[in-house]
């Protein structure tokens, strides 16, 4: 457990990084344009009379799409609802619908992480996860320039006891691993996969994303955007760059 100094001080420099996010974001447009392709497909998803939880909000901007969303993010920033821990949930509030965007890769014991949402969805409920979905030039691209791993081979934590953990960790194979491939058959013992979005978004990659600086003008990453669809139709597995899966809850 983390003392009390060290705990203010993990929260501290969280989000301070999360404010820099935020300021990032918000001057970039074509990295707010891809996002929102993102948000409309979420909230294609969702029912007005759902009730909404997502985890890892970051700075919280999926509120200006979902009016009826419980923002959360841990430890808590100051522009969420909640301190929600995905390995600890509380199973006496319930929702419809649980939301994760590129949070996924995050999780070290995923099974731990989809075991707690599942208990916490409604029956018939929704667990919806954003994250890369990587082609094989996307791939390529990440590995060498991204400072998240991609391990297509490393071994998965099968976990579901309760554990305290608050290490950073990320592995952006977990979503084509655990979602698209049912590898372990973690996912499947808790969802089923109902829909699946891909696209190639190139345009994304040139951004910069949140921390680094922005590779190419605004205008040149327009024309890539418009090659992206003429790519992605081309051949989705070498040049998908993201991925949205709807699951539903297994009764």
């Amino acid at each position: 457990m983390l003392s009390k100094k060290n705990r203010f001080n993990l929260e501290k420099r969280f989000e301070k990084n999360i404010e820099n996010n935020f300021k990032n974001f918000l001057k970039k447009k074509k990295l707010k344009e891809s996002y929102k392709e993102i948000y409309k497909i979420i909230t294609k998803n969702i029912k007005k009379n759902h009730n909404n939880l997502e985890i890892g909000s970051g700075f919280g901007y999926l509120k200006k799409y979902i009016k009826k969303l419980t923002t959360s993010d841990y430890p808590k920033n100051k522009f969420v609802d909640k301190e929600i821990d995905a390995y600890s949930m509380n199973y006496k509030i319930k929702y419809d619908n649980i939301i994760l965007i590129h949070v996924l890769h995050h999780f070290e014991h995923p099974k731990r992480a989809l075991s707690q949402f599942y208990k916490t969805l409604n029956k018939d409920g929704q667990l919806i996860i954003a994250d890369v979905h990587l082609g094989l030039l996307p791939k390529v691209i990440f590995k060498l320039f991204h400072h998240e791993p991609i391990e297509m081979k490393t071994k998965i934590s099968l976990i579901e006891k309760k554990i305290n953990s608050s290490k950073y960790f990320a592995n952006q194979s977990y979503y084509q691993r655990i979602i698209l491939n049912n590898e372990c058959q973690i996912r499947s013992k808790f969802y089923t996969l109902k829909k699946v979005y891909q696209w190639s978004d190139f345009r994304y990659l040139f951004t910069g994303g949140f921390t680094n600086k922005q590779y190419l003008p605004d205008i040149i990453l327009s024309l890539i955007h418009i090659l992206d669809k003429k790519l992605f139709y081309l051949s989705p597995s070498i040049f998908s760059v993201r991925g949205v899966a709807i699951l539903k809850k297994n009764n």
